[in-house]
């Protein structure tokens, strides 16, 4: 739209720049329309062009206008359909209304200079143009167009855009995590037993194995027990028992192969293994001979070896 007007500046009426009950966007749609109100028909702005103006969506400035116009501080003056001409209204202020009362202790003039002098004062030491209303409050330098959402809404986009592309950096430069020893028996048990069984454990997207958390505590309570049976290469001696489970001749232990069941009855899966190895079966044997030998000897002739 091509702005008909003589423009030297805008002057904003004490009554709208002072009104509580409006918003600053309110008041600066208030002051554009009356710039461009210069004939009996009002302002023929379109809501698009006072949208641009404002930096806001059309949709929102004709909502405003709507909630101007029931509140009597904007009236339609002429339409034929398609334009509409925009008038504002001489509103008085609820300000305008309190300074009344308060003239009643002091002089006009005397008010009109404490409220200049403070209007003065706010704008001068307010360095972040802080302004306190219904709708916003703009921080900072919100120096796009502080009488707009958009300033403060691209300035917190802004924001969040530098902290992802520090974390993505952060991200970037750290080293690779390793993975737990949890992690690597938990796969270890997996692999082995989708490699002898139909088997098969859900993964990510990424190829991982999927860990839940009752499955993490039964592998650490196994890594702990194995641990506690041979304290080196606790990884390979897992890998090893978890095997040698499977090669039991133990349908239901098959059947049921998970690492709750392998930790549950880990005490009699090793005995078992242990028998049913040939080579320790003999020493044990032997073990138990010398046992008895020596014992027949304590007792019969008190000979001790």
């Amino acid at each position: 739209m091509k702005e008909n007007r003589d423009f030297k500046g805008v002057w904003i009426p004490k009554e709208t720049w002072l009104n509580i009950d409006l918003s600053i966007i309110e008041k600066v749609l208030l002051v554009e329309i009356d710039s461009l109100d210069n004939s009996e028909r009002g302002c023929f702005a379109s809501n698009e062009y006072l949208a641009k103006f404002v930096q806001l969506s059309e949709s929102r400035v004709a909502h405003i206008i709507s909630d101007l116009r029931k509140r009597n501080y904007l009236r339609v003056v002429f339409t034929d359909g398609r334009n509409r001409g925009l008038k504002c209204c001489q509103q008085q202020s609820r300000y305008a209304e309190n300074s009344k009362a308060e003239s009643l202790k002091t002089t006009k003039q005397s008010s009109r200079n404490q409220q200049h002098n403070n209007t003065v004062n706010n704008t001068d030491n307010n360095t972040d143009y802080i302004i306190s209303e219904n709708e916003f409050s703009p921080t900072e330098d919100e120096i796009k167009n502080p009488f707009t959402r958009q300033g403060f809404s691209d300035s917190l986009d802004s924001d969040k855009v530098k902290k992802k592309e520090k974390l993505r950096e952060k991200k970037e430069k750290a080293e690779p995590k390793q993975p737990s020893d949890i992690f690597v028996a938990y796969e270890m048990f997996c692999t082995f037993h989708e490699s002898v069984s139909a088997a098969k454990y859900p993964r990510t997207l990424n190829g991982n194995y999927i860990l839940n958390p009752i499955d993490a505590r039964n592998v650490k309570l196994l890594l702990e027990w194995v641990e506690k049976i041979d304290a080196d290469n606790k990884m390979d001696n897992f890998k090893v028992f978890v095997q040698a489970a499977w090669m039991l001749d133990d349908k239901y232990l098959k059947a049921n192969f998970n690492i709750g069941l392998l930790y549950r009855q880990c005490t009699q899966i090793y005995a078992k293994v242990q028998n049913s190895n040939p080579i320790l079966s003999k020493q044990k044997k032997e073990e138990q001979l010398n046992a008895e030998a020596a014992e027949f000897l304590r007792s019969r002739y008190g000979i001790v070896n």
